[in-house]
């Protein structure tokens, strides 16, 4: 079974709610911020010869976090490709995230204090 659900939070740091950042999964300096849908593979689409999805992360650090894409079950992998905004870090940083097939994935970021983790149903 892989459930997508998002499950906010009930509570984000004042830093993410000052980017007007309401609804995020995480802790400490990392956060995936949630999109509306009720799911995180909704609004996933076809690419090439597989998926792609963006999915924003938000960190209070002055480094990127690192991210991976594992499919849950096998040993296939995605890719993350992260994109800083001009205003730099911290703040909300614009991922890009490519799945290779259908399935249910695993999408890790750790920073230097946090870690945060969704599973994307595609």
């Amino acid at each position: 079974m892989c459930d997508d659900t998002i499950r906010a939070a009930k509570e984000v740091p004042r830093e993410l709610l000052d980017d007007g950042i309401e609804r995020a999964v995480g802790e400490s300096d990392i956060w995936f911020i949630a999109p509306d849908d009720a799911t995180w593979g909704a609004s996933v689409e076809p690419a090439g010869n597989g998926f792609y999805a963006k999915r924003p992360l938000w960190t209070s650090s002055d480094k990127p976090p690192s991210v991976t894409v594992t499919a849950v079950g096998t040993s296939a992998k995605g890719e993350a490709t992260l994109s800083p905004t001009s205003e730099g870090l911290p703040g909300p940083l614009p991922m890009g995230v490519r799945f290779p097939s259908r399935g249910c994935w695993k999408i890790t970021a750790a920073s230097e204090k946090g870690r945060a983790e969704i599973i994307v149903k595609i």
